[in-house]
């Protein structure tokens, strides 16, 4: 694989451009970078920027679900932490309202994350 420096931070890194990179198993939201590509560090926190705002944009009515292309895809082997989830201290594991869009509606169990307004869960027990 070359190695390619990254433009944001100047990271040297393996980048499999050729073949299968690295940079495929992150979610494409929004445009993809400008230029060339960046180390994993920096490429994953654009996509937690983008996702943020996705998901805020979703959450006021301004789009339709941005993970669409990703719907159903919440089987351990396609979850990406920082990305789909986080470990808190102590080691609970919390979803991110990005899993749940991809997930695709409401289960009802008052997640800490969701997108969806809570809409399944009944109205005395919503956070």
């Amino acid at each position: 694989m070359p190695s390619k420096s990254c433009e944001k931070c100047a990271a040297v890194f393996s980048c499999g451009i050729d073949g299968e990179c690295w940079c495929a198993r992150l979610p494409a939201v929004g445009d993809p970078a400008a230029g060339d590509c960046l180390c994993p560090a920096c490429m994953k926190a654009m996509v937690v920027e983008r996702i943020q705002q996705a998901v805020q944009q979703f959450e006021a009515g301004e789009i339709t679900n941005p993970a669409a292309p990703y719907l159903g895809q919440t089987q351990a082997q396609s979850l990406i932490e920082g990305i789909d989830y986080y470990i808190e201290a102590g080691g609970l594991l919390v979803f991110t309202a990005w899993y749940h869009l991809k997930r695709g509606h409401c289960c009802g169990s008052r997640c800490r994350h969701c997108p969806y307004g809570h809409v399944n869960v009944p109205a005395s027990a919503r956070p």
